[in-house]
């Protein structure tokens, strides 16, 4: 075992000028960055990444999913399990919550100095899912996904927004922004643009959960919390 083994993390930007938070991990002895992406219960790494490990032309094609090219069972140094991993057409490899929660980890988003630790394995029979968290949107209570892979602030549905204490004009088609909207989360408030779209489920992005931590603890549950509560604005 090698509990408490802490990784950096870093927020790596796209051509699109998009961040998301990302670590370098040891597998089949190459570094491989990740994203962390809260938004995905599994772990899914990208075609030219499975070629790279030498392991693409041995992966056994999945009979359930025809989206993904295969399945394999990888080692991460210093992790404390083994972990499933799918292959698929992706533009980057995808670190999801069963790997965080499979290893207790515990990410600390703070702006400066992320980090990501492995602190120790998780209840044996324990099942990875993606945590919905209650979330306050201009006056309303909803339950939201926590969504690290999106450089975003606030994302819901139309049919989240009744009740909210903002104004809808008569023209809302599919989509719209509604600037310096007031969301409140685990003892953290923060303004910034809400993007109500055609989405499943309505999440949290990463500019409100900048200089978040999230703790996986062993039995499943998800604890998040900011360890210097001030109220910010986000532009």
């Amino acid at each position: 075992m090698h509990a408490g083994v802490r990784k950096p993390v870093y927020f790596y930007t796209t051509e699109d000028g998009e961040q998301f938070p990302a670590v370098d991990l040891v597998v089949y002895g190459m570094v491989t960055m990740f994203m962390i992406d809260t938004s995905y219960s599994s772990t899914i790494v990208t075609e030219e990444q499975a070629k790279e490990w030498g392991v693409l032309d041995d992966l056994p094609p999945d009979p359930d999913d025809e989206d993904s090219l295969g399945c394999l069972v990888i080692y991460v140094e210093d992790s404390h399990c083994n972990t499933d991993v799918y292959v698929e057409r992706v533009a980057f490899n995808l670190l999801g919550c069963d790997f965080l929660m499979f290893n207790c980890c515990r990410l600390d988003l703070d702006p400066e100095h992320p980090s990501l630790t492995l602190r120790n394995s998780s209840d044996e029979d324990l099942e990875s899912y993606v945590p919905k968290k209650p979330v306050v949107v201009a006056g309303k209570e909803i339950e939201a996904y926590l969504d690290t892979s999106e450089d975003s602030f606030m994302t819901c549905r139309r049919e989240d927004i009744e009740g909210m204490s903002i104004e809808i004009s008569d023209s809302f088609c599919e989509w719209q922004d509604f600037d310096n909207i007031l969301v409140s989360a685990f003892g953290h408030e923060a303004t910034g643009t809400l993007c109500v779209d055609d989405v499943k489920n309505p999440y949290l992005g990463l500019q409100f959960l900048r200089g978040a931590v999230m703790e996986f603890e062993h039995d499943g549950s998800v604890n998040v919390f900011f360890p210097s509560e001030k109220k910010c604005d986000v532009e």
